[in-house]
């Protein structure tokens, strides 16, 4: 049995397409937040934005194949039928039903995509490898509950809770990202071309602009599961859970062990995705805009992160 069902069929029985290695980090990236108002006003540090009603952008997933045999062009055939088809994602079980009497129904993780466009193929005889584009465009954020688990506190704190309750541990560089100071906003200012330098208001202040903040971060679920619920089911709750919560109208507080932020998300970046057994790992950056910030919080490094159970992929130094 194939590890991807398009629409309740076995694309690898029907058609000898198997779904490679590496195309999952493209299903797990959070999308990008739509463009929201904002005004820059000369005269104020930072950035003023209307988060009202913060959304998501549809959800881009880039998914790469292998075909070995004849019936590619079926496999073609089959996505253009309809706009939309019900992608199962046979590896991550999300809950186990149990029927008296009858074997267990398996739900898994779902979601309806629609086909963009193909890119990268290669063949050799009868063994083809090609990557599809589709779009999630039902990507609303699911309040997917908090998962227990037993990671340290980060001492980075969104909204008054630390971010290990998503199972999220801070990665090196958030530290210089935090740090990082904004450029200044240009006062009012006058170029004569036929008088050396300008003339710069030096009496309207000194303003920051604003910046955005790329923070590493990874999440990891190893706990395990039960019997009604695999591990799965729980690593993707929190997987739902942290973007559900960051894009709640209104600005998101990060106060860190070197200063505080004041800002919203914007997007996301996966760079990789691992799974061994019952432990699911994602390593991603999320991009917060910045709207301003602090630096009286405590100056002090984060001596708390240790290295976990994602240590046998995640080089000590790389740790906060």
């Amino acid at each position: 049995m194939g590890t991807l069902f398009i629409d309740g069929i076995d694309i690898t029985q029907r058609y000898g397409v198997e779904l490679l290695k590496g195309s999952y980090k493209s299903v797990f990236q959070y999308p990008e937040l739509k463009p929201v108002e904002t005004n820059n006003w000369w005269e104020d540090d930072g950035l003023e934005a209307d988060l009202s009603n913060p959304v998501l952008d549809t959800q881009k997933i880039v998914l790469n194949f292998a075909c070995k045999g004849d019936k590619l062009d079926d496999f073609f055939d089959m996505l253009r039928n309809n706009v939309y088809h019900i992608f199962s994602f046979r590896e991550f079980i999300t809950s186990v039903q149990y029927l008296s009497g009858r074997p267990p129904r398996y739900y898994y993780f779902q979601l309806t995509l629609r086909l963009d466009g193909e890119s990268g193929r290669k063949a050799v005889q009868d063994l083809s490898s090609f990557s599809l584009t589709f779009y999630n465009d039902d990507s609303s954020a699911i309040d997917g509950g908090l998962v227990e688990n037993n990671l340290p506190e980060t001492n980075f704190i969104l909204d008054q809770h630390d971010l290990n309750i998503y199972g999220i541990q801070v990665l090196k560089g958030a530290r210089i990202e935090v740090e990082t100071q904004s450029s200044i906003k240009k006062n009012l200012l006058i170029d004569i071309n036929s008088q050396s330098g300008i003339i710069y208001d030096g009496n309207g202040g000194v303003k920051q602009e604003a910046r955005t903040l790329k923070l590493p971060l990874y999440m990891i679920y190893n706990l395990g599961g039960t019997t009604t619920t695999p591990a799965a089911g729980y690593f993707i709750s929190q997987w739902q859970q942290f973007i559900f919560d960051l894009v709640q109208p209104g600005a998101r507080t990060l106060d860190t062990p070197y200063g505080t932020v004041i800002s919203y998300y914007k997007s996301a970046n996966t760079s990789k995705f691992y799974r061994q057994g019952n432990t699911f790992i994602i390593l991603f950056e999320i991009t917060l805009q910045i709207l301003q910030t602090s630096d009286d919080a405590l100056m002090t490094e984060n001596g708390q992160n240790l290295l976990t159970e994602a240590g046998e992929y995640l080089k000590q130094e790389e740790i906060l």
